[in-house]
């Protein structure tokens, strides 16, 4: 499937004739083409160009940063965020974050809430085919939170030379994880026992608390316990490059062994619930304005929110 940055209907072009000639140049071009980035961010831009920055993590969409001049003179740092969909992204719903930016971010930003996200300026999904544009803030002076979790931490395999010096000035393990724990509170207090929830079906697991989808359920389960039983070899042999814990082993043995629709729906129908963001691991934390008296977390990457 193709990509389509922004769909005519999103453009601030008045003609399809107009839309298909920006549709038609290189993607290079499209992802700096001042007229859309102007639209998008409410500002005359003057020219916009590729950063040479790269990203640390993250596999399910394209990241390119980008340097804009709007014709005041001031200058932003971005991010853009977009996929091509395709049945794999659909399946797993990769574009509920473009949903969540333009449903739900709002009440988590504000003062009140106190939960750090990037700044979203335009947020597009498309749940029937996983595509996806985001136009958002690039947090400069930020690092994986993840990277604080040392050499071992798997994200960190292609950094772990770098650790020393990513990690210099910076909280560590036990800090971080505290200060993740609160974010996660406040991000879940926001919208605990909200029933406007439940109307959202492109959350992830919507149409599970209705009593719908047992089928993907099924599939969800199956997709982890394919791949559990695909690495328990080489745990068992001893040839795992992972050192394995075995509490934990029996940990997800017991856990995948309990699995069942049935204990799922008296457990979803007993517990109270909330959003959740879904994919909660160190490496979506950002630690922005870093070594400095406003470093903090931010929270990052909602595909999987529900």
């Amino acid at each position: 499937m193709g990509l389509d940055l922004v769909p005519f209907i999103d453009s601030p072009f008045r003609t399809k004739v107009e839309w298909a000639k920006y549709a038609a140049l290189p993607v290079e071009e499209r992802l700096t083409h001042a007229s859309i980035l102007g639209d998008k961010l409410g500002m005359a831009v003057k020219k916009a160009w590729l950063r040479d920055d790269e990203k640390m993590g993250g596999m399910s969409s394209e990241i390119k940063f980008l340097e804009v001049e709007l014709t005041s003179g001031e200058r932003l740092a971005l991010v853009l965020k977009y996929a091509a969909g395709n049945p794999r992204r659909a399946a797993l719903g990769n574009a509920r974050e473009a949903r969540f930016y333009n449903e739900l971010a709002s009440q988590l930003s504000g003062a009140a809430a106190k939960v750090e996200l990037p700044r979203c300026f335009y947020a597009y999904g498309d749940m029937a085919s996983g595509a996806v544009t985001m136009l958002m803030e690039a947090l400069d002076d930020a690092v994986p939170s993840g990277v604080f979790f040392g050499a071992a931490q798997p994200n960190n395999w292609s950094v772990r030379d770098r650790l020393p010096e990513l990690c210099a000035g910076n909280p560590g393990p036990e800090e971080s994880t505290r200060d993740a724990f609160g974010l996660y509170a406040r991000l879940h207090a926001v919208y605990w026992g909200d029933a406007s929830l439940l109307d959202k079906a492109w959350l992830r697991g919507a149409a599970w608390h209705a009593g719908m989808g047992k089928a993907s359920w099924a599939a969800a389960q199956a997709q982890a316990q394919d791949a559990w039983a695909a690495i328990r070899p080489s745990i068992e042999s001893g040839e795992s490059p992972i050192t394995w814990s075995a509490h934990l082993v029996a940990c997800l043995d017991a856990s995948f062994a309990k699995a069942d629709w049935a204990a799922y729906q008296a457990e979803l129908a007993a517990r109270p619930y909330t959003l959740v963001h879904g994919d909660a691991h160190a490496h979506n934390f950002l630690w922005v304005h870093q070594r400095t008296p406003r470093a903090r977390q931010c929270l990052i990457d909602f595909e999987m929110a529900r």
